[in-house]
């Protein structure tokens, strides 16, 4: 735009003068001027170092976006491969696969709906007894659990061992409950383990009938869900099951409340009878499911108990509407666990106010990178164009030479242009990289560290100046005056555009950055994704979870009536 001078009345170009601010290039102490300037001054000794000091800044910066790089894919990749992996403990599967759903809170379901499995494949397989029993004869047979596990060879599943673990568990417990003195003149538990003997005679391996199956293990397969026994309280609390919902499962499927006889072998004070079911609880997780399955069992466990870290334990109390019978009061005052990995996640990642302030350190982190980019997009204008005839450096004594636009070689203006597309490459690289790390991070210690980390990145070549470079050779810089382009309508008009106020730091910076951020959270196994299956993991919770639509009650401790965080 023309306008008029006052003074001269002579006509001034605007645009001129706006595009000179992207045009110049005032020389700043940092390496990348040192290494211009000090060979054009003085000394082929120095225009060695200098540019080798440019080298070292790069190589440095490298590396260290490198070792960013290597542990942001390590802390994702460990994470996401001990909960998705081939052999994680989850897996994504469609509704129509689980076998019933229980859950309070969650009546409808759709058939199209994708679940998390987060439980161990053999416990799963239990669930449904007519995928043990191929042919459909009411047993099932070592034969069948063979079949079964070449059908879930992906898994890793072993049910034939799983088999002969339960037959031996079946056999141990009835014959010690024969022989125990305890159980000498109780009529009914002595009838339940001689009728386990005779459906499955240690002499032969014929199978576990269906009566027995579900008198004797199905009554287990709850608890050993839970493959920790300080999950009892959080279940019971939940509604998910208590003694007399037990008790009436079993008088529904078997038309007994004896409780089974791997129990009573371990319990000589019950009677035949539950009477703590918190105690029972705690007896089946710890001690016999493990006996009940494999390694692979106890491995699953390992890992779920590892990444789910420590628990915070607090105390909770039933309402009095759900106590029952006396025995059911036994158990009124309950201890509910929360662990570590889901603390984090759901009291501070999915705090709003943490997301909040991950967003403010966003907008810093995009701050500190803009004077960045303008600078590196001047030095692009400057070096691409013509320069025009200027003083760059005058000389003050006989070891100093003046410096002007035509003093810069074209070897010279090669170097520094090969050197531009490298520091380009790096402020790329540390922009990206940054903005995924301060979105991988996991507290306000994490944001606040990280985002100076990422900032020491982009400044090292000032560093780098400001404790190598001699006293002398700084002075030169500033002394120095400015490399102006000679004015090009159309680049002067790009730079203006995309350089200046709010739409470079948006385009450039801003829209990059929270880019990242949603891609992050939102994206499959995203953080999003990762808080959902730590839910099910460790608290076997979330309305996605298979093994909390499996257990019944409520969904989640927050959401049970009476908890209160």
């Amino acid at each position: 735009e023309l306008l008029a001078n006052p003074e001269s009345g002579e006509t001034v170009d605007e645009t001129s003068d706006i595009g000179l601010d992207f045009r110049t290039l005032c020389l700043t102490e940092s390496v990348y001027d040192c290494a211009l300037l000090s060979p054009l001054i003085r000394s082929q000794v120095w225009w060695k170092s200098s540019h080798l000091l440019v080298v070292v800044n790069l190589v440095l910066q490298t590396l260290i976006l490198y070792e960013f790089c290597r542990a942001i894919k390590t802390r994702h990749s460990d994470t996401v491969h001990t909960i998705y992996g081939k052999s994680g403990l989850c897996v994504h599967q469609s509704a129509t696969t689980v076998p019933e759903f229980k859950l309070l809170d969650k009546k409808q379901h759709d058939p199209e709906e994708r679940l998390l499995n987060c439980m161990a494949d053999e416990v799963f397989q239990l669930y449904n007894w007519s995928a043990l029993d191929l042919n459909g004869d009411g047993v099932w047979t070592v034969g069948e659990a063979k079949a079964k596990t070449k059908q879930l060879d992906d898994l890793g599943v072993e049910l034939r061992d799983v088999h002969y673990r339960i037959e031996d568990l079946l056999q141990a417990s009835a014959a010690s409950v024969l022989v125990d003195p305890h159980y000498e003149h109780n009529k009914p538990v002595r009838r339940q383990a001689e009728q386990v003997l005779r459906a499955i005679p240690s002499s032969n391996r014929t199978g576990i009938p269906k009566a027995v199956f579900q008198s004797q293990v199905s009554p287990f397969l709850d608890m050993c869900v839970l493959t920790d026994s300080r999950l009892c309280g959080n279940l019971m609390f939940r509604r998910a099951f208590n003694r007399s919902t037990f008790n009436s499962m079993l008088e529904n499927s078997v038309g007994s409340t004896l409780v089974p006889l791997a129990f009573l072998a371990r319990s000589l004070d019950s009677n035949g009878y539950m009477h703590d079911f918190i105690k029972f609880c705690e007896d089946a997780v710890d001690k016999i499911c493990p006996r009940m399955f494999t390694v692979h069992y106890q491995m699953w466990a390992a890992e779920r108990k590892e990444l789910c870290g420590k628990p915070s334990t607090k105390l909770v109390s039933l309402p009095d509407n759900i106590i029952e019978t006396p025995a059911d009061a036994l158990n009124k005052q309950l201890r509910s666990v929360e662990f570590g990995s889901y603390l984090k996640i759901v009291d501070v990642q999915m705090d709003p106010q943490f997301l909040a302030f991950m967003v403010l350190m966003m907008i810093v982190w995009s701050l500190s990178c803009w004077p960045e980019v303008v600078l590196i997009a001047q030095w692009w204008r400057v070096f691409v164009g013509v320069l025009e005839e200027t003083t760059i450096f005058e000389a003050a004594s006989e070891q100093e030479r003046t410096v002007t636009a035509g003093s810069i070689s074209l070897k010279h203006r090669r170097f520094i242009v090969m050197t531009l597309c490298v520091r380009t490459v790096i402020c790329s690289c540390t922009i990206g990289l940054g903005s995924v790390w301060l979105a991988r991070s996991g507290s306000y210690n994490e944001l606040i560290l990280n985002t100076l980390a990422m900032g020491f990145v982009l400044n090292l070549d000032e560093i780098l100046f400001a404790a190598v470079v001699p006293l002398s050779r700084k002075k030169w810089n500033r002394r120095a005056g400015a490399l102006v382009a000679a004015p090009n309508r159309f680049a002067d008009g790009v730079m203006r555009f995309f350089m200046s106020g709010a739409v470079g730091k948006t385009m450039f910076i801003a829209l990059p950055c929270y880019a990242v951020l949603f891609w992050d959270w939102t994206r499959y196994q995203g953080k999003f994704d990762r808080a959902l299956a730590l839910d099910c993991i460790c608290e076997i919770s979330g309305e996605t979870c298979v093994a909390a639509h499996l257990l019944g009650g409520y969904s989640s401790l927050k959401s049970t009536p009476g908890y209160q965080r």
